[in-house]
């Protein structure tokens, strides 16, 4: 399959990621490496070294760089198992869904079915030396896909290709440029193709090894689209993706949001942006979650009108001071600290966003939710939660700024920076 945005990727992010694994995996050649020309670039029992890449990189190899590989300390099927059951056993939220599902020890053994040829084990070994909480992560939706699976009675072989799915469903984010992920800027154009084109790898990775591999590939393919077709990479929807696809997209959502740690109230986000996944595998994960418990009776009382009008105020704060950005030559404002005021806008936005609440479709994002008591109640926390972020932001700007620079400020801009939202929240000690 090709793809506009593999044009974007690098063989030389991946080269880097192999060369940082290097000593910690043991890992060197076990066969001779050749360019497409059939020159010799390294003979077998080569260490992975800067050596190596600078051999590497300066040509088109025969065959992929793994299945030229072997590791001391390979991640095994065994290995992952292992570490399955410690986030069992530690995890809140999987212990919780373990006791929802029909047989919570199918979780493991769906893992210890699947098969890792060579190159896939290279991949994640390379993976979970270098960051091991990427090894978790790929757990952690795996569990989640197979307890979807196994509360909707998915067949024992499509379990096993759904486990393998979430094993490597993130693994062509080893072939991108990491500054996408150590940066905050919004991403460029091509810096975006390239994390669009990492399900892409994954899949001609799979699809390479034969038809046995199909059903997972598919899956990896679509785990980033949505049944109402907003997603990536083809922008497919509804029955154009595929029944493992669905399950491993909704698994993916739910625990990026768990393990972000920036959304503590995955059942709210969830039913905010339940448009975007399959009906029927929403209602699977209401199940095996279980209702909320956050709301108190304070906020239970809280209408619908009142909280899309407080999240009408409280969106166009963190718009506004973002705008400041262009007009930094009139403000007398440092760069630096315009700078950390969008990093902190941003911040709060990205809040909002990720539980499916948008500033430019305040009426349309919280229409599945007008007549759900429960869910308003629970939004109305972390709504609060997040003004408390917006008044701490203000404060920190007089400490930051200084009050003499403040008084020069034009009228509008000193009131948006120094008027914290009217919650009675008291400045922070």
């Amino acid at each position: 399959m090709t793809d506009p945005a593999l044009s974007e990727t690098n063989p030389e992010h991946y080269l880097d990621r192999l060369v940082a694994a290097g000593d910690k995996a043991g890992l060197s050649t076990n066969q001779p490496v050749m360019d497409r020309n059939g020159m010799v670039l390294a003979g077998p029992g080569t260490p992975v070294s800067a050596r190596l890449r600078e051999r590497l990189v300066r040509h088109k190899l025969l065959r992929p760089i793994d299945e030229s590989l072997t590791s001391t300390d390979p991640v095994t099927n065994e290995r992952l198992v292992e570490r399955a059951r410690t986030l069992l056993a530690d995890n809140p939220l999987l212990q919780h869904l373990a006791r929802r599902v029909p047989d919570s020890g199918r979780l493991l053994s769906a893992i210890r079915s699947v098969e890792l040829p060579q190159p896939l084990e290279i991949k994640l070994t390379v993976a979970a030396t270098n960051e091991p909480a990427r090894l978790d992560h790929l757990l952690m939706v795996t569990l989640i896909a197979l307890a979807i699976g196994l509360r909707r009675d998915v067949p024992a072989g499509e379990l096993k290709a759904l486990a393998l799915a979430g094993i490597l469903h993130d693994l062509g984010e080893l072939h991108i440029d990491p500054a996408i992920f150590e940066s905050s800027c919004d991403l460029s154009v091509p810096l975006r193709r390239q994390v669009e084109a990492h399900p892409i790898i994954m899949f001609a990775m799979l699809e390479s090894l034969g038809d046995r591999y199909h059903e997972s590939a598919r899956a990896v393919l679509e785990h980033h689209e949505r049944i109402d077709g907003s997603g990536y990479p083809r922008g497919r929807h509804g029955k154009q993706l595929s029944s493992l696809g669905r399950i491993l997209a909704l698994a993916e959502f739910l625990a990026s949001l768990h393990m972000r740690r920036e959304c503590t109230h995955m059942l709210v986000a969830l039913k905010l942006q339940r448009h975007h996944f399959d009906p029927e595998l929403v209602d699977i994960a209401f199940r095996l979650m279980g209702r909320t418990s956050n709301a108190t009776p304070e906020h239970v009382g809280r209408t619908f009108a009142e909280l899309t009008a407080r999240l009408t105020t409280l969106l166009a704060v963190p718009r506004e001071w973002r705008d400041l950005r262009d007009r930094d030559d009139e403000l007398g404002l440092s760069v630096d600290h315009l700078n950390w005021l969008d990093d902190r806008a941003r911040t709060i936005q990205h809040h909002f966003a990720r539980l499916g609440v948008h500033a430019d479709d305040l009426e349309g994002s919280l229409a599945p939710i007008a007549e759900d008591d429960e869910t308003i109640a629970e939004l109305t926390i972390i709504t609060e939660e997040i003004e408390r972020q917006i008044v701490d932001t203000t404060w920190e700007v007089h400490r930051r700024v200084g009050p003499a620079a403040i008084e020069r400020l034009p009228d509008g801009v000193r009131e948006l920076l120094t008027r914290p939202v009217d919650v009675g929240t008291p400045a922070p000690r």
